[in-house]
């Protein structure tokens, strides 16, 4: 492509990478940016000549959905998210970045695509099944203590669990010690506490990192099933860690 090419694509490449945007070909060799849900009016259309259409083509950044409908293909999105990095073009287009705001941090440039749960948080809230930051810190305990479960004695001391101070039990907060034998014997608790089948789901999902997709189809769960089952999953464990009542996590299902 010339710069000119690369030039109006990185113009209106923010525009395409929204969802249900394509280009539909107009009668006057130039292409419409128009979408399925709100159809632009033709004063206020945006109209990108054809020239530069056919060589985004020809460098497979666009691809063909039907009835001369062309949208983003995964190459173009991957280019755009190269071309409008800052720094790190190549982490960027590899990755799925976003700002974040943590705590005691600020805000953040983190690659939310490193775990499901945090592509979920990551995304567009939703009032429907959407996942809140009891249930997602509720995840994120849950595959720590899983992590930790896994690490091996140590063969010298760990500073990290005071000498002398013994667990207490059923004690899951976040100020217990960080200990391999104590994360086990929370994992087990947790699994418990999530019962037959739900518990290998949350095992899947939130320490082995496997997709929602991936895990309808392991599972055999209908189509777009999983995140409701995840949200069960993470409501039953924000109760284990004592984020919230009983009460309160049936409340926040009841009202989506």
């Amino acid at each position: 492509m010339t710069p000119a090419d690369e030039r109006i694509l990185r113009q209106y490449g923010k525009k395409l990478s929204q969802p249900d945007i394509f280009l539909q070909a107009s009668k006057d060799e130039r292409f419409q940016i128009t979408s399925e849900r709100k159809p632009a009016a033709k004063k206020s259309a945006i109209m990108i000549d054809a020239k530069y259409v056919r060589c985004w083509q020809r460098a497979d950044l666009l691809e063909d959905h039907g009835s001369g409908k062309l949208v983003l293909s995964d190459q173009g999105r991957s280019w755009l998210r190269r071309q409008q990095a800052a720094h790190m073009p190549y982490m960027a287009q590899h990755q799925a970045r976003c700002e974040q705001q943590l705590p005691e941090v600020g805000a953040v440039e983190r690659n939310v695509s490193i775990s499901p749960l945090v592509w979920l948080r990551s995304r567009e809230k939703t009032k429907r099944f959407g996942i809140d930051e009891l249930e997602f810190e509720a995840g994120e305990r849950f595959a720590r203590d899983f992590h930790l479960g896994q690490d091996d004695g140590k063969l010298t001391m760990n500073w990290q669990r005071p000498i002398g101070v013994a667990p207490v039990a059923k004690d899951y907060g976040a100020n217990e010690p960080a200990h391999g034998l104590d994360a086990r014997r929370r994992l087990n608790d947790a699994l418990d506490y999530l019962g037959p089948g739900l518990d290998e789901m949350m095992l899947a999902i939130c320490c082995y990192e496997q997709g929602l997709e991936a895990c309808e189809n392991v599972f055999s769960l209908p189509r777009r099933s999983a995140k409701m089952v995840l949200k069960l999953g993470l409501l039953r464990l924000s109760v284990f860690y004592g984020l919230q009542s009983a009460k309160a996590a049936a409340a926040s299902f009841r009202i989506r």
